[in-house]
C-alpha cells in the first residue's frame, strides 16, 4: 500500500515559538506581550514568501489561547507557551479551533467574505479567550473588502485579535496600515537556516554534502519554504543531495562543466 506523506514544509512547519528561525526580535516581542497580557487589536505581519508570517500568526494565536497562559506569567522560564498539549493547543495543532479563524485572501477577494468576518467577530469565543482572525495575502482583497475591513479595524470587538499578513506591504491602503501594528519579517540569514536544513536532513535521514545545502541556502533568498521544497525536489531526484544534483534541479551548470564544454568548442 502506497504511503502519503507530508512535504518537508509542512512536516517541518513550527508549533512553537522556539523552532521559529531567523525572527529572533519579533519572537521576542511577541512572547514579552504574552507575558504583560498586553495586546494590540490588529497585527500586520508583512515580508517576503516563506520567512514565517502565517507560522507565526498560529503559533501566536494558540499561545494566546493556550490553557497555560496564566501559568507561564507566573514562571516564563519554566513554562513554554503554546505548551502543545492543552485541549486548545490540540484543537490547534488539528485545524479545528473554533476561535481560529484563517482566511486566504487571494481566494476570498471580496466584500461578503469580510462581511461574514465582520458578523462573526461580534461573537464571544466558545474556547479561547480570544477570537483570531489570521487574514492571508491581505493585499488581494477588493476594494470594497479593505473599505469593509476598515470599519471593523477602526473598532474591534473586544474579543477579537486580527493578524493580517502580506507578501506586498505597498498594497495595503494607508488607512489600514495606520490601524496595525506591523512587524516586519526579514529573509532569513544564511546560517540559521543552513543549520535549519541540516538538522532536517539528519531527521528524515537525508544524505546531503554540505556544498548542496549552501547552494540551495544562496538560491532561495531567505525563504524557508522554498529552501525545503528545493531540498525536496532534489531529494526525490537523487541518492545523495550534492551540488551538482541541486545544479541539475535548478536547471543550471557548474563553472567546471561550463570550462569543459567551452573547451570542446574552441579545441
Amino acid at each position: 500500500m502506497d504511503i502519503i506523506t507530508l512535504n518537508l514544509a509542512r512536516k517541518w512547519r513550527s508549533q512553537d515559538f522556539d523552532h521559529i528561525i531567523g525572527q529572533d526580535l519579533l519572537i521576542r516581542m511577541l512572547k514579552n506581550s504574552l507575558y504583560i497580557g498586553q495586546y494590540f487589536p490588529v497585527y500586520l505581519f508583512s515580508g517576503q514568501r516563506g520567512c514565517g508570517k502565517t507560522t507565526t500568526a498560529r503559533v501566536f494565536a494558540s499561545a494566546l489561547n493556550c490553557k497555560r497562559l496564566a501559568e507561564f506569567r507566573k514562571e516564563p522560564k519554566n513554562i513554554s507557551i503554546p505548551c502543545l498539549t492543552c485541549d486548545s493547543c490540540c484543537a490547534m495543532r488539528e485545524g479545528k479551533h473554533p476561535d481560529f479563524i484563517e482566511i486566504d485572501a487571494a481566494s476570498h477577494t471580496g466584500v461578503d467574505n469580510v462581511r461574514h468576518i465582520i458578523e462573526s467577530s461580534s461573537l464571544l469565543p466558545l474556547m479561547g479567550q480570544k477570537k483570531i482572525y489570521l487574514i492571508d495575502e491581505t493585499h488581494m482583497l477588493s476594494k470594497s473588502a479593505f473599505n469593509a475591513l476598515l470599519k471593523i479595524l477602526e473598532e474591534p470587538p473586544s474579543s477579537a485579535l486580527f493578524i493580517l499578513a502580506t507578501t506586498n506591504l505597498d498594497k495595503i491602503i494607508d488607512t489600514v496600515r495606520s490601524r496595525c501594528f506591523q512587524l516586519f519579517f526579514a529573509p532569513v540569514d544564511q546560517r540559521p537556516l543552513l543549520k535549519h536544513l541540516n538538522s532536517i536532513c539528519k531527521q528524515e535521514g537525508i544524505t546531503c554534502k554540505t556544498a548542496a545545502l549552501e547552494l540551495i541556502v544562496s538560491q532561495t533568498e531567505g525563504s524557508v519554504r522554498d529552501a525545503l521544497n528545493l531540498l525536496e525536489q532534489v531529494r526525490f531526484s537523487s541518492s545523495v543531495v550534492t551540488k551538482d544534483a541541486v545544479l541539475k534541479v535548478l536547471g543550471h551548470i557548474d563553472d567546471k562543466q561550463l570550462i569543459n564544454m567551452l573547451e570542446a568548442v574552441l579545441f
